[in-house]
């Protein structure tokens, strides 16, 4: 997850990262269960978002090269919705 460019958002809001941009999304090996942690993280970000309510967010998915490219882009695709789904429960 990223948020937008620094020329989008006030000054001071431009120099405080949310910590949760820096922790890895987890999922179970070639599944869309997300880790404990992960969930936390997500939680995290749902709080933030809420108070930055004009923040906007980047959800991109990733796997690694263990399957084939077709495969992996499809669960990097799914993985993305997961998290943007559990984003959005968490934000309400």
């Amino acid at each position: 997850m990223s948020t937008p460019s620094k020329g989008t958002q006030s000054g001071s809001e431009a120099l405080q990262q949310p910590t949760f941009l820096k922790q890895p999304l987890l999922f179970t090996p070639n599944g869309l269960k997300l880790s404990a942690p992960s969930r936390k993280t997500l939680k995290c970000a749902a709080a933030w978002l809420r108070e930055h309510h004009v923040a906007r967010v980047l959800i991109v998915g990733y796997c690694d090269n263990s399957g084939s490219e077709a495969c992996a882009a499809v669960l990097a695709e799914r993985r993305a919705e997961v998290v943007s789904s559990v984003l959005g429960a968490f934000r309400h």
